[in-house]
C-alpha cells in the first residue's frame, strides 16, 4: 500500500442505524489503508473493527414521542459536533454517504465548504422516491454543491447532468456491490425451504424491502391474482415492514378482497438477518415492480444468493440485468404483463436457476466493492492531489 494512501483521512457521513451498502463500502475503503472517521446515528449497531476506523454516534436516535422543537435542537447539536469534529481531526475531506433531515443538512454542506472541506458525495437516488417536490429541490441543490457526485448507473449520471446541472466532469458512476461480506451463502435452497415450511417443489418467488407506495405492490397484487387462475399451486412472499400502518392495511385488504390470501405470504415486519438469508436461498425468482427507482440494493442482493430478478425498466435497472441472462425486464404499473412474466418463469425453472447462476458470476465479475474501492479512491485523489 502506498504513503499516499495512508495519509488520507475521510469522513464518511451516514446517519442511520446499520446498513449493508454503507458497512461494505467503508470495509472496502478500510482494506486500501484509508482512514475513515463514520460519523452515524447514535443508536447505530455497526460491525466495524480496525485502527483506521473511528466512529462518531452524533445523529439523534428515533424521533417519536419528541416535539418537534426537541428535534430540530438535537439535530442542529449534532451538526456542530460534526464541524467541531471537522476542526479538530481536519480530515482530507468528507464524503456524505447519506442525508439525515435534508433540510438541516442543506446548512451543513455550506458550512463545510466554508471550512475548506471538499465533498463527495453519493447519490443513491437522483428524486425524492416518495414524490416530496421540496425534499427532491433541497437534495438537488444541497447534493449538486459536492466537488464530485458518485452514481450507479449512467441513468443517474444522465439525469445529474441534465436535470441538476452539474457536468460530467464532476460525476463518476461506480458499482454498487454484493454482499458476500455480510451474508452467510452457506446452506442449500432444500435446508432453506425446510426451515421456511415452504414445499421443496413449490414456485417461489420473493418481493423484498421496506414497503412503500413506490415499489409497485400495487401492481403486483393483482398480477398474483391473474396467475392463481392459471396456477394455483405457488407462493409469492412479500417480506418488510410497511413504511406505515396505513399502507399495510392497505395491502393486507388488498390480499383479501383479490382472495389471494392463500398463496401471499405477506411477512410484514422488520426482517432478521438469519430469515433474509433463508428467503433468498428459498426462493427461485426476485420481483422488483417498482414504479420509481434510480438502481436497487435488493436486486444486487438477489445476484449476492444467485438468483435471477424480474424486474421493471425504470431508472437505470435495465442496466444492471442482462437482459435473458441474469433476469427479466418488463415495463412498470402493468399488471398483465407482470402475471405473464411471473407464469413463463413459473414454467421454466431450470432456466431460472442457471439464470441465477450467471447473475451470481456476473456480481462476482463486475459488482465488487473493491473495484467501487478503486473507483471511490481515485475520486479523492483527483481533489486532494
Amino acid at each position: 500500500m502506498s504513503a499516499s494512501n495512508s495519509r488520507l483521512t475521510v469522513l464518511v457521513l451516514y446517519g442511520w442505524e446499520s446498513n449493508p451498502y454503507a458497512e461494505c463500502a467503508v470495509r472496502a475503503l478500510l482494506r486500501k489503508n484509508v482512514r475513515v472517521l463514520f460519523v452515524t446515528r447514535e443508536t447505530s449497531q455497526w460491525k466495524i473493527e480496525g485502527e483506521n476506523f473511528s466512529l462518531y454516534p452524533f445523529f439523534p436516535g428515533h424521533r417519536k414521542r419528541r416535539s418537534p422543537l426537541t428535534i430540530v435542537a438535537r439535530e442542529l447539536l449534532a451538526i456542530g459536533r460534526v464541524l467541531r469534529l471537522v476542526i479538530r481531526q481536519r480530515p482530507t475531506l468528507v464524503h456524505y454517504q447519506s442525508f439525515r433531515m435534508i433540510k438541516l443538512d442543506w446548512i451543513l454542506v455550506p458550512l463545510l465548504k466554508i471550512l475548506g472541506k471538499k465533498i463527495v458525495f453519493t447519490i443513491h437516488d437522483t428524486s425524492s422516491l416518495e414524490n416530496s417536490a421540496v425534499d427532491s429541490f433541497i437534495f438537488k441543490k444541497s447534493a449538486g454543491r459536492a466537488d464530485r457526485l458518485l452514481v450507479h448507473t449512467v441513468h443517474s449520471q444522465n439525469v445529474v447532468d441534465r436535470d441538476w446541472r452539474v457536468p460530467y466532469s464532476r460525476i463518476r458512476v461506480i458499482p454498487h456491490g454484493g454482499y458476500d461480506d455480510y451474508y452467510t451463502l452457506s446452506g442449500s435452497k432444500a435446508e432453506a425451504r425446510r426451515a421456511l415450511g415452504f414445499g421443496d417443489g413449490e414456485f417461489v418467488f420473493l418481493t423484498f424491502g421496506t414497503i412503500r407506495p413506490y415499489k409497485g405492490i400495487d401492481y403486483l397484487l393483482p398480477a398474483i391474482a391473474q396467475v392463481r387462475s392459471w396456477m394455483p399451486e405457488f407462493r409469492a412472499v412479500i417480506a418488510g415492514r410497511a413504511h406505515d400502518q396505513t399502507l399495510r392495511e392497505r395491502y393486507q385488504r388488498m390480499i383479501e378482497s383479490l382472495q389471494v390470501s392463500d398463496v401471499v405470504d405477506f411477512r410484514e415486519r422488520f426482517i432478521e438477518t438469519r430469515e433474509l438469508e433463508d428467503l433468498f436461498k428459498a426462493c427461485d425468482l426476485v420481483v422488483l415492480p417498482y414504479v420509481k427507482i434510480d438502481q436497487s440494493g435488493v436486486l444486487f442482493l438477489a445476484y449476492t444468493f444467485g438468483r435471477a430478478v424480474l424486474a421493471t425498466s425504470v431508472g437505470g435497472l435495465s442496466e444492471l440485468i442482462d437482459i435473458g441472462k441474469t433476469g427479466f425486464v418488463i415495463p412498470p404499473s402493468d399488471s398483465n404483463r407482470l402475471a405473464d412474466a411471473l407464469i413463463a418463469a413459473a414454467f421454466d425453472r431450470d432456466r431460472l436457476e442457471r439464470m441465477g447462476q450467471c447473475a451470481r458470476a456476473k456480481m462476482e465479475r463486475e459488482y465488487t466493492w473493491d473495484r467501487q474501492a478503486d473507483i471511490t479512491l481515485a475520486t479523492y485523489r483527483e481533489l486532494v492531489g
